[in-house]
């Protein structure tokens, strides 16, 4: 059986904030900031939505969550580097195209 649109839709949003995130200075970026980016996209979702996102990347080491101050920063690590990249393939996280 074929994936359903919702998981195509995460597996791509995950990639794309992959991506995002490989083009901030220092590769980190605010919540609020992701947001925003994903706004001006057909994979907005809310803040909620975004946090469970980041939750699920951070849980398989493809980013690090800061929460300082009720700010959150997400890092971009090597490995989802690699993802972002597609030199690493990760079920959940669409691979880029060529």
């Amino acid at each position: 059986m074929g994936k359903s649109l919702k998981q195509l839709a995460a597996e791509e949003r995950r990639l794309r904030l992959l991506q995002a995130l490989k083009e901030c200075p220092a590769y980190k970026a605010t919540l609020d900031l992701l947001h925003a980016f994903l706004a001006g996209t057909a994979l907005g979702c809310s803040q909620e939505v975004l946090l469970a996102e980041l939750g699920w990347m951070e849980e398989q080491g493809l980013v690090e969550l800061d929460n300082t101050d009720g700010v959150i920063l997400a890092k971009l690590l090597q490995r989802g580097r690699d993802v972002a990249d597609g030199l690493t393939l990760l079920t959940g996280v669409a691979r880029p195209a060529p």
